[in-house]
């Protein structure tokens, strides 16, 4: 590639405009028009950051990888992503904003892998990054990055607190900055089993993500926030949250699906109708059987909450707030 095209290919890296992704992963505004173009455009961003990093331009290239790595998360080429951000990440380079940002980038590619490990590295060292530059969204990112392994390595507490660092740096930085770092917080608590807490903060999100016109994050908070309910024993309030999720999720997702099986269940033992609920449970672990699809942390404790109690033989009963 010539000098002149990968100095054309930074300029048009800078221009791209993104709100802060999901914690599903998609930027907020994922319909974007130019995003979808630019996206198509990888391997011309690849090419240019690995000119930049041959000729010895590190900054450059590591500027290039930070402003387009969630080209690749929109096209959802994990394994494409993680080989660019090694095109840059391996080269030496000092502490800058710029590679503190592309670090947090491969931290999530890495998560999304399952490489719990180098994902907790790649953010331990955008944290070293971001520290030493000052930038307040390369600190966010890291922290929030670092929340996401912890909890999932079932360091409930540890997530909180990084969770809640992200979103203290996150919320000067406008309301969009403040999704994934706000849904974290909500399901350290959710994990901790300090389920007030959890519920009021994924009401905050759900009212958040509306505003945001994140749909997909109003149908999975509108999850979260049904499970939350169930476990403080508010059937009516659980039961209304999962219905719009229904309504809004669609029947064609083999997962959704049975996820509103799932919260069919819970509510049916929540109302003591313990036959129903063991019925709906066995056709939803039966759906993800057959499917070959492994729920998510998050799901797996509820499905795991509801066959003890169901062994238990209680049924349930719980106030109707």
């Amino acid at each position: 590639m010539t000098d002149g095209e990968a100095e054309r290919l930074l300029g048009v890296a800078r221009e791209l405009r993104w709100t802060f992704p999901s914690s599903s992963g998609f930027p907020v505004r994922r319909d974007d028009a130019v995003a979808k173009e630019r996206a198509g455009e990888r391997a011309a961003f690849a090419d240019a950051a690995r000119s930049f990093a041959e000729a010895g331009r590190e900054d450059l290239a590591l500027e290039v990888a930070a402003h387009v790595w969630r080209l690749w998360i929109m096209a959802r080429d994990i394994a494409g992503g993680r080989a660019f951000l090694a095109t840059v990440l391996d080269a030496p380079a000092g502490p800058s904003r710029f590679r503190a940002r592309t670090l947090y980038g491969d931290g999530l590619f890495a998560f999304w892998k399952g490489a719990l490990r180098e994902s907790r590295a790649r953010n331990e060292a955008a944290l070293a990054d971001a520290t030493a530059t000052g930038d307040s969204e390369a600190l966010a990112l890291a922290s929030l990055g670092l929340s996401r392994v912890a909890l999932s390595e079932g360091q409930a507490e540890e997530a909180l607190t990084h969770a809640s660092r992200a979103l203290a740096l996150a919320r000067p930085l406008g309301e969009a900055m403040t999704q994934a770092p706000l849904h974290m917080s909500a399901q350290a608590h959710r994990a901790a089993e300090r389920f007030d807490t959890a519920a009021s903060l994924f009401a905050e999100s759900l009212a958040l993500n509306r505003r945001l016109g994140d749909e997909g994050m109003v149908v999975v908070e509108l999850h979260n926030l049904g499970h939350a309910e169930i476990r403080r024993g508010r059937v009516d309030a659980a039961e209304r949250a999962f219905s719009e999720c229904a309504k809004l999720g669609g029947t064609d997702d083999p997962y959704g699906v049975a996820m509103n099986e799932l919260n069919a269940a819970v509510v049916a033992f929540g109302r003591g109708d313990v036959k129903r609920a063991r019925s709906l449970l066995a056709s939803a672990e039966s759906r993800l059987s057959k499917d070959g699809i492994d729920p998510a942390g998050d799901d797996q404790t509820e499905i795991r909450w509801l066959r003890a109690e169901l062994a238990r033989g209680g049924d349930g009963s719980a106030d109707s707030r």
